[in-house]
């Protein structure tokens, strides 16, 4: 009798406890999918990708932003990570798989295409969805530079221009010219606008909340 193929194991990452038990209700292995792991916050993913051996860590990305990725790769570097996102726009997206996800689908994703993804991507290979592929492949390059992506982060997390400059060991002058630039591409016109705009991409940096409270 021929064995079935060894089920694509996965840890589940959600806020609330619903969310993960109808990932669990979904990813069956009749399906050819195993939960090993449940993390309901930032840190319990770092820790479970550490500790626990799993295919792929399923996530939102308005869970924790798109560079706490980049220390998943750092804490698991076999663990390949898979977003499901309200977020479509395609410079989050580019940034997102810069910081180390592997597949990233909307949330309209259908269950089938969810399976796909997920299989794709435990075949060593990466997976977009088709709407965000169109997006990707249509849409202008990306409107912003590396330095003024640095610079969303650092104003956005309550630094001022003269130590966000100090930072990227550029000029003053600098970081005034990237965000007037900023402003000119993205519409940000003020401080909570720049802040609202890098925390809905996942640009933030940690501590970012409180950093803006002090400014």
């Amino acid at each position: 009798m021929r064995e079935s193929p060894a089920p694509i194991t996965l840890t589940v990452a959600d806020h609330y406890s619903l969310g993960r038990a109808a990932w669990r209700g979904i990813l069956v292995p009749d399906a050819g999918f195993e939960v090993v792991a449940e993390a309901s916050c930032p840190a319990g993913i770092i820790r479970t990708a550490s500790g626990v051996e799993q295919d792929i860590l399923l996530t939102d990305l308005c869970f924790h932003g798109v560079h706490a990725f980049e220390e998943i790769s750092r804490a698991s570097a076999h663990t390949r990570v898979v977003v499901i996102s309200g977020h479509e726009e395609a410079e989050v997206v580019r940034e997102a798989v810069r910081c180390g996800v592997h597949g990233y689908l909307p949330k309209s994703s259908s269950v089938d295409e969810l399976f796909s993804a997920l299989r794709t991507v435990a075949s060593d290979d990466h997976y977009l969805h088709p709407s965000i592929g169109c997006k990707l492949a249509s849409g202008p390059t990306d409107r912003t530079t590396d330095r003024e992506r640095d610079v969303i982060r650092l104003l956005a997390s309550g630094h001022t221009i003269e130590e966000a400059a100090s930072m990227l060991h550029v000029s003053s002058r600098t970081v005034e010219g990237d965000r007037a630039a900023l402003r000119s591409k993205l519409g940000l016109r003020t401080r909570a606008e720049l802040f609202a705009y890098a925390r809905d991409s996942g640009f933030l940096l940690p501590g970012c909340a409180a950093a803006r409270r002090r400014s």
